[in-house]
């Protein structure tokens, strides 16, 4: 259980709400995101952010996925 508790969509304006959707439909939570989300402007810079990291670049994004999986596979990461 997390010492910091994930904020509700209710808590965010609606910019944020989108970008919790996006996360749970791209990896399956939006835990991550909705805890830096009590700072709502760190929480739009990290999405930006995250969102070039994944979806821009010349790594191919299958590499990137297995990257990620690897990562944390080795670090016995629940997400």
């Amino acid at each position: 259980m997390s010492i910091i508790k994930p904020v509700t969509n209710e808590q965010v304006e609606q910019d944020l709400q989108a970008a919790f959707a996006r996360s749970e439909a791209n990896s399956g939570s939006s835990n991550m995101l909705r805890t830096y989300a009590h700072n709502q402007e760190l929480a739009k810079a990290f999405s930006a952010y995250y969102s070039a990291l994944w979806n821009k670049g010349t790594v191919n994004p299958v590499l990137k996925e297995m990257l990620r999986y690897r990562a944390a596979t080795v670090g016995e990461c629940v997400y």
